[in-house]
């Protein structure tokens, strides 16, 4: 299984004589250190036009660096942009690029949320120290915490840290009563601290037989940035992991359109797998892709197999049979609806 990676672009090599992308095609480029790149998401720009806007715009931060995503949002003015790399089994590496271009700007509908380390609550001060202070340990522990898949635990540098990520790892394995899941919601809903956020994104992974949990997490996903997102995604993957059931989506269908659509274009591979685990079916359809679906119908043609599987995955459940590979059929399909 293909792992994904996130990771700036690499270096973006113009294809002589390119043209405009057709919604059909994915540019797709040899790089000399024997990786391929592939755009998703091109309608009026060329590969060739991002490399000449920022060369003119922006020299000092080409495609190359570790704001490049940054770049083209907030430089070149795209709607949303992401990078992602997948690292297959025989080593071998796909950077993937996908992006919404400026005139997309009315399909990209984000979260908007205040964000700050503010007022942090006292009593999750435990947790969100670890957080704030030690990444090192949080990362590994929540991990472990969330996917309980029977692997070892973390090898800590020291008996202090075993320390740390046992209480870390105790304070949320403790919280399941009613009052922690209406507090957490009421945190990853209207708070503006963003570390209390994630950790509440971590209680909800106590309540995966709510559905009111997901929808808050799903929403959390549509977020322009920030720590809960990330973590709201590592929480919804382990649930639907650990806890496949059938969720009811109706509440949320707005932000999973959008996020179907083109929005929060980190996320969205996550969002896909969740959604196909949680048995999302025909009934979900229209409300999910009606006058959009553009990202998922554009992950049919990348050449990474993890992004056109997953793609075509929840399209066939939400269609209820196999349109096959094509993605003209889907994009045929979805214009019905």
């Amino acid at each position: 299984m293909t792992v994904p990676r996130v990771l700036c672009l690499a270096t973006l090599y113009a294809i002589a004589g390119a043209t405009s992308a057709s919604a059909q095609e994915a540019p797709r480029i040899a790089l000399p250190d024997g990786r391929t790149l592939e755009v998703l998401g091109l309608r009026r720009w060329t590969v060739a036009m991002m490399q000449d806007s920022l060369a003119r715009y922006a020299p000092k931060d080409s495609l190359q660096s570790h704001a490049c995503a940054a770049v083209l949002r907030y430089t070149l003015g795209f709607a949303d942009a992401a990078s992602m790399t997948f690292i297959a089994p025989d080593g071998t590496s796909r950077v993937i690029v996908a992006v919404r271009e400026p005139q997309d700007s009315a399909r990209v509908r984000y979260r908007l949320v205040k964000l700050d380390s503010l007022h942090p609550r006292v009593a999750w001060r435990v947790a969100t120290d670890v957080m704030q202070r030690r990444p090192d340990i949080f990362w590994p522990a929540i991990q472990h915490y969330l996917n309980h898949d029977g692997s070892a635990a973390p090898t800590w540098r020291s008996r202090a840290d075993s320390t740390t990520a046992a209480a870390l790892v105790g304070f949320l394995s403790t919280r399941t009563a009613p009052n922690d899941y209406r507090t957490a919601r009421r945190v990853i809903g209207a708070s503006s601290n963003m570390y209390d956020r994630a950790i509440a994104a971590l209680i909800l992974a106590n309540f995966p037989q709510r559905d009111e949990a997901w929808w808050a997490l799903a929403e959390t996903l549509r977020e322009v940035d920030g720590l809960a997102r990330g973590v709201a995604a590592e929480t919804l993957d382990a649930m639907s992991r650990r806890h496949p059931r059938r969720v009811r989506w109706t509440p949320v269908a707005s932000g999973i359109h959008a996020m179907l659509d083109g929005t929060s274009l980190y996320m969205v591979p996550t969002l896909l797998e969740v959604l196909a685990r949680t048995q999302a079916g025909p009934a979900d359809a229209v409300a999910f892709l009606h006058n959009g679906g553009d990202i998922v119908v554009r992950y049919l043609d990348s050449s990474e197999p993890s992004l056109a599987s997953r793609s075509r995955a929840l399209l066939v459940q939400l269609h209820g049979g196999d349109l096959g590979s094509s993605a003209q059929a889907w994009r045929d399909w979805i214009t019905t609806l």
